[in-house]
């Protein structure tokens, strides 16, 4: 009975692999936000319970929270005045909130310059990411042209309406192959 089944539905397995990856990635997802949602919780129970005390916390309990503060909104490491250091009454320096030079002038950049940092690796990234479409988009024709082969040789040798299925289905791929062909050979030439 099992066997009848998978045999009449084989393309069920491609349905539920597809469906695995995504539905795994949110549950993934969801778990983690638990998580960090939590840790920030009980960090926030223990600054309450120091605050009620009137005890100082410990620098670890702060460095926690700002930590999980990450964004150009937490307003982390934002300096109002003047650098560290500098002489009383001095003029703000190129790393002050109010230097309108300063990447600090712009409230996405509040925190540290690891936005700077991070918006450089991305743009590294995005550059070699455009490099190399090319390869990816012909490295898709040739997994694309391997299983339209692979599912046309099964239609020749497969019986009954299974033959049809994979017949089917190595014309939808065949279809796949030739428009990936077509982007790849666009990417090639209109290449960055």
């Amino acid at each position: 009975m099992a066997s009848s089944f998978w045999e009449q539905h084989w393309w069920l397995v491609f349905a539920a692999a597809a469906l695995v990856i995504p539905v795994g990635g949110m549950i993934a997802s969801t778990f983690t936000t638990w998580l960090h949602f939590r840790q920030r919780r009980e960090a926030l129970a223990a600054l309450k319970a120091y605050a009620d005390s009137g005890r100082t916390p410990p620098p670890e309990l702060a460095e926690i929270l700002k930590a999980q503060a990450t964004g150009p909104f937490y307003n982390v490491g934002v300096r109002f005045g003047p650098t560290p250091g500098a002489a009383p009454g001095a003029a703000p320096g190129p790393g002050d909130w109010s230097d309108p030079a300063s990447p600090w002038a712009d409230p996405m950049m509040w925190g540290s310059d690891r936005y700077a940092r991070r918006a450089a690796r991305q743009a590294m990234r995005m550059a070699r990411w455009r490099y190399r479409a090319p390869y990816r988009r012909w490295s898709a024709v040739v997994w694309l042209a391997a299983l339209t082969v692979g599912f046309g040789y099964a239609a020749q040798h497969a019986t009954g309406d299974t033959a049809n299925a994979f017949l089917v289905t190595a014309i939808i791929l065949g279809a796949a192959t030739v428009g990936s062909v077509v982007t790849a050979v666009i990417a090639t030439v209109m290449r960055p």
